[in-house]
């Protein structure tokens, strides 16, 4: 059994995403000679997009045989989740309550399936979207369904947020079908 794991702290994130960086060119290399191919699994957010840009920045970074390196980038913020009950619940992002708790504003928009067309011919009196942004930046915080079809309204959802859109683009640069329950996230969006 090797040593117990060692517990760093750093007083910033600038010099927390310059160890990262440190550790990850100094590891890729000692796996490079060993096996003559390396993998990184990375993860977004604002600590992993730091490190990106020091490790971009380090003097050490010629030393990794890019050749021989495979990356794999994933952003934890958009990963959706489902429970295929009656009702459906889907969501992905953060929820109101970790919002407050990290005092970060944001603002709501929140749309009933039984006021579209579909909802409404579907007599959905209990289905619901809400979604969190930010009210400068427009960007998509989290999105939570409870409803018929929960998991595939949340998508268009998760794929406009993964892309960088703000929500006034995924409310207005396409077309929603009418009468259609995807109408019930586009109202949803254009209430933010």
């Amino acid at each position: 059994m090797g040593a117990p794991p060692e517990v760093l702290i750093h007083r910033d994130e600038p010099l927390l995403a310059s160890a990262i960086a440190a550790r990850l060119v100094t590891r890729i290399v000692d796996v490079q000679a060993a096996r003559g191919a390396a993998t990184v699994v990375l993860t977004g957010g604002g600590i992993g997009t730091a490190a990106l840009v020091a490790l971009r920045e380090s003097p050490a970074v010629d030393a990794i045989d890019w050749g021989r390196l495979d990356v794999w980038w994933g952003d934890e913020r958009f990963v959706p989740h489902a429970v295929f009950g009656f009702p459906q619940i889907a969501a992905f992002g953060q929820t109101e309550q970790e919002l407050r708790a990290m005092g970060r504003d944001y603002i709501v928009g929140r749309r009933d399936h039984g006021a579209t067309a579909y909802g409404w011919a579907m007599e959905d009196t209990t289905g619901f979207v809400k979604l969190l942004a930010d009210p400068i930046t427009r960007e998509l915080l989290g999105a939570h369904i409870i409803g018929h079809q929960a998991a595939i309204l949340l998508q268009q959802l998760v794929q406009g947020a993964t892309c960088g859109q703000t929500v006034d683009v995924m409310a207005t640069h396409q077309m929603y079908p009418h009468p259609a329950l995807s109408e019930v996230v586009e109202n949803a969006l254009l209430d933010l």
